[in-house]
């Protein structure tokens, strides 16, 4: 995967993170991580497969981060049917293109119209 590709498996996993009330100190690590990736001057994919380095070395990024980089730079890695992401709306559902709604005000949305018969 491309370090774009890498950086918006971070975004969308700082989205599903607010959506569901998580700690904004964590939201925006992930959304910090995915920053530091996508400006990263070479590909995130060099940087996993060289045994000699680490995704952690770089700034913001900690244990956990450095983790989800590695899973999401491998083909096999992340999918919206293998992780917690297939709880999120859906890519260019309505709510989510309206600009001044984010993640959080989209998910109590998506919550109050499953409630509805």
């Amino acid at each position: 995967m491309s370090n774009a590709d890498v950086a918006r498996v971070l975004v969308d996993l700082a989205d599903l993170l607010e959506i569901q009330g998580a700690n904004p100190f964590r939201v925006r690590a992930h959304r910090g991580g995915a920053r530091t990736v996508e400006t990263l001057a070479e590909p995130i994919a060099l940087l996993v497969e060289d045994p000699e380095r680490s995704p952690d070395e770089l700034p913001g990024i900690g244990k956990d981060l450095a983790e989800k980089i590695r899973r999401s730079s491998r083909p096999d890695g992340w999918t919206r049917s293998t992780n917690s992401a297939s709880r999120c709306p859906p890519r260019g559902w309505p709510c989510c293109g309206f600009p001044a709604w984010g993640p959080r005000r989209s998910g109590v949305f998506q919550g109050s119209r499953d409630r509805v018969p």
